[in-house]
């Protein structure tokens, strides 16, 4: 009895594994069409938790636009006595700043925490309406004071959607679709950025409170309808895995594809694939705690994740925040600074002698928004172990914020008229760290295109260089690994 109950066993596990190494072949060769026409439901789900992410990109570059806002300096600035103008310190537009990152770095601990516990929709919901509440604070301010504890509430749940909707992408779609649905979290970032230069430039004109009031108040607009659309989305069938439950992840799956456009279709092989990922890596690593992220191939994939999310901020990206601010530094006026904020973010391009500084940075905004900005999010969810994947996300967001905290003081201080007063001359100071970024992705960092999550699981184990990771060949069910040939 023993024996025939050792075969069954054996006999089930090799047939799971068939199973498994079938669905991961089928999605390495689905092509993008197919890919749409299977999953365009978990496309739309996706969509509407990465939406989260607009209110973040709003209200950071919000703050860097108000700072040139005449009624927001003379209510939260001090009056110099030698121009009798006012203006927010560098001091206080570092806490500002800051006070939304260091929230944003409570709110990602916070996540790698309950995301796991309590699932990805929970967890969205409470940050929802955590945020409607948090809002109030910045609308009714009376002083710089309670609008930096305004900033720091706020960041909490921004911390979270800063995980939730990045993990989230790339556990519910295939191989095809996940760069496509990460890199969108990025781009709603955009279309934040974008809202507030719009929102600055209509309110500029007003000579009232509400030319920086109303900026504030249109924070509301969002929550409501994308915590609607949270409720009714599917939870990941990668978080019921872990958590042991296959009917949950099998049901979840079919909530997220449409089966019926494609009659090869099988829900059991998909999540067999899943549960192989998820074995895999347990026999890989030993746990899924905190200090596994620093443990044998774990550190070097927490090492590119990190840096490739904290390259974000040391190349410069702060100053597209300070647009209008930087572009009045520059010499242009204020409500011409807010029209070529817009500009760039709408990557137009412009001309003119005084507008020199602001068609380099346009191309600066192009270039970023289309190569470091959206990549980033692709390259951290994939890089990531399954397992480790919402801890290891928020490590590196959470030393993106830090960094951001650094860089946000010194850009103040570059671009602050009582402090260093560097004007456009501060770019030169980010193109110099630009350059080591780029030596640092030459040598570090791989090439995840076209993997399943068991074939990078893999190719890490393996130790394969990063610049080998493109041209080697993976067996993921057999655990083997070779360069491919190459013609010369």
């Amino acid at each position: 009895m023993t024996e025939e109950k050792h075969e069954n066993t054996t006999s089930q596990t090799l047939t799971a594994d068939h199973s498994a190494q079938h669905a991961a072949s089928d999605e390495k060769q689905m092509s993008l069409l197919q890919a749409l026409r299977l999953y365009p439901k978990a496309v739309a789900w996706s969509m509407v938790l990465s939406s989260a992410l607009i209110m973040e990109g709003y209200d950071l570059a919000l703050l860097g636009s108000l700072y040139g806002n005449t009624a927001f300096k003379n209510k939260y600035g001090v009056r110099d006595p030698s121009t009798g103008k006012y203006s927010v310190p560098a001091s206080w537009q570092s806490a500002l700043s800051n006070g939304a990152r260091a929230g944003e770095i409570l709110g990602l601990i916070l996540s790698g925490f309950v995301s796991e516990r309590f699932g990805y929709r929970k967890v969205m919901v409470g940050s929802l309406i955590a945020v409607t509440a948090f809002i109030f604070i910045l609308f009714f301010a009376p002083n710089v004071k309670v609008l930096v504890i305004g900033e720091v509430f706020c960041g909490i749940p921004w911390g979270i959607f800063q995980t939730l909707t990045t993990q989230y992408a790339s556990e519910v779609a295939p191989v095809a679709l996940r760069a496509y649905l990460t890199t969108y979290v990025n781009m709603c970032w955009v279309m934040g950025q974008f809202i507030a230069a719009g929102v600055n430039r209509g309110c500029i004109t007003l000579t009232s409170q509400w030319s920086y009031r109303i900026p504030f108040a249109v924070q509301w607009i969002w929550p409501l309808p994308i915590m609607i659309g949270v409720l009714f989305a599917p939870e990941s069938p990668w978080w019921h895995v872990r958590r042991g439950n296959r009917e949950a992840a099998c049901a979840a799956l079919l909530r997220l594809t449409s089966p019926e456009s494609d009659p090869n279709f099988n829900p059991d092989d998909i999540i067999a694939m899943i549960e192989y990922t998820n074995e895999l890596e347990k026999t890989m690593a030993e746990g899924t705690r905190w200090v596994d992220c620093f443990k044998g191939v774990e550190l070097r994939r927490t090492e590119i994740v990190c840096v490739t999310w904290m390259a974000q901020t040391v190349v410069g990206t702060n100053i597209m925040g300070y647009f209008p601010y930087f572009m009045q530094q520059a010499g242009l006026p204020s409500v011409q600074s807010f029209n070529l904020s817009l500009v760039s973010l709408a990557l137009a391009r412009t001309e003119g002698s005084l507008w020199g500084i602001g068609a380099l940075l346009i191309c600066f905004v192009m270039v970023y928004d289309s190569t470091i900005g959206p990549v980033t999010y692709s390259i951290v969810s994939e890089m990531s172990s399954t397992r480790l994947k919402s801890k290891t996300i928020v490590l590196a967001r959470a030393g993106y914020n830090a960094s951001n905290i650094v860089v946000n003081v010194l850009t103040n201080y570059q671009l602050g008229e009582t402090a260093w007063n560097w004007g456009a001359k501060t770019a030169y100071f980010w193109a110099g760290t630009c350059g080591c970024v780029v030596v640092w992705v030459f040598f570090r960092l791989p090439e995840p295109k076209g993997r399943t999550y068991g074939e990078l699981d893999v190719l890490f184990e393996q130790k394969v260089s990063a610049r080998k990771f493109k041209s080697t060949k993976v067996d993921a069910y057999g655990h083997t690994s070779s360069e491919k040939e190459t013609v010369a």
